[in-house]
């Protein structure tokens, strides 16, 4: 039983580091890939556009099939869509097809989030708070090196195309990883059906879960965003100071999980959530209210370190509400992260051109204001229930 338990962990980590490296490596080949489409910085933004929409239509249904089914062939579904979809995206020559392409690497992805979700809340029922943030610890580390892949493929004279046809070969090896280990069945044997899934969905704790991770993914998309430019013009860092402030963002979110998965032993992972948002919202704050760079390097990096503990913290929180249906609340908060990803970024470029940057990044403090109060309502909800 701990070999098969080794096994899928292994799997989900190494299925989770493949996505993580997707999602990041595309920032330093975009410039190579917009001269190879022939087309302007606005139209090459809707392949995040057709990923963003693949991601959350996976997600808004593939929990529904993991709980009906069982994890391994939903698993190898998402895992071999994300390898095709690098694939053909490593052989487009055009827009149209790449679009196609990201929306299918989107589609595997959303698939690869819920069924390795799944697999880890549930093989490790009695620390799931732990286990997740170890599990999105692997994600945060193809966040990190993604970029440093794509920069090495490029000066070592390997096209953008070649680096996706390397991140496809890693793929397809981990697809006949899920094919060759041994999953668990099903959990229950009543077939789930839609009326079920909305009960899940119209429950109020479930409303406060999605309400959080909506909140939660626009801050910290949009600040991936828009940070660089927001402290290039309003703080006055030079262009690599600032992206070495996002790099370090980044670092200490991926490795503030380390810290989280020692928290989350310690604190009910409600009250943890609420201290992680409130230092969030304070340190966001501190962030936009200051000009000196020290101080807003410090508590810009603080608020990647208290974010990091978060997402996987309120997942979490949904398997432990919802053990029997884990892949359906799963697949509904990842549809809210989907959409919020959509929507902020987006939102925060409006504001920018109808307004000022400095009030779209304001719009970001309220969203961390706002799951600093939900995080509040579901710590109160969960002490009603005790």
């Amino acid at each position: 039983m701990k070999k098969e338990q080794a096994a899928i962990t292994i799997c989900s980590y190494l299925s989770m580091l493949s996505y993580g490296l997707t999602v990041a490596v595309v920032g330093s080949l975009l410039g190579s890939i917009e001269k190879t489409y022939h087309v302007s910085s606005g139209d090459i933004g809707l392949l995040f556009t057709l990923q963003s929409l693949g991601f959350v239509l996976a997600v808004l249904f593939a929990g529904y099939f993991v709980d009906r089914l069982s994890l391994k062939p939903v698993g190898i579904f998402g895992q071999a869509a994300l390898s095709i979809g690098l694939a053909w995206f490593a052989s487009s020559k055009a827009l149209p097809t790449g679009l196609a392409a990201y929306f299918l690497i989107g589609l595997g992805g959303g698939v690869l989030q819920i069924v390795t979700n799944t697999a880890i809340a549930s093989t490790y029922t009695s620390n799931r708070a732990s286990s997740l943030n170890l599990l999105h610890l692997f994600f945060g580390i193809g966040c990190l090196t993604g970029p440093v892949f794509g920069g090495l493929c490029l000066q070592n004279n390997i096209e953008w195309n070649g680096a996706y046809s390397i991140l496809f070969v890693y793929s397809a090896l981990v697809t006949g990883l899920y094919v060759f280990i041994k999953f668990p069945q099903k959990a229950r044997q009543d077939p789930i059906n839609l009326r079920e899934l909305g009960r899940v969905f119209m429950n109020r704790y479930t409303i406060l879960l999605c309400l959080a991770i909506f909140f939660y993914i626009g801050v910290e998309m949009g600040t991936n965003s828009w940070a660089i430019i927001y402290m290039e013009k309003n703080i006055g860092m030079s262009t690599m100071t600032a992206s070495a402030m996002l790099s370090y963002f980044w670092m200490a979110l991926t490795f503030g999980r380390f810290i989280c998965i020692y928290l989350s032993k310690k604190l009910p992972p409600q009250l943890l959530l609420f201290l992680l948002s409130l230092g969030a919202t304070g340190a966001y704050c501190t962030f936009l209210n200051t000009s000196n760079t020290w101080a807003a390097g410090i508590s810009f990096v603080f608020v990647g370190l208290v974010f990091s503990g978060i997402f996987p913290t309120l997942l979490g929180l949904g398997s432990n509400k919802f053990p029997e249906t884990i892949g359906s609340i799963t697949g509904i908060m990842m549809t809210f992260l989907g959409i919020g990803f959509m929507i902020f970024p987006w939102a925060v470029g409006v504001i920018k051109d109808h307004y000022s940057l400095n009030h779209g990044m304001w719009l970001l403090w309220t969203l961390s204001l706002g799951l600093a109060v939900t995080a509040f309502l579901i710590f109160l909800e969960t002490r009603k229930e005790d």
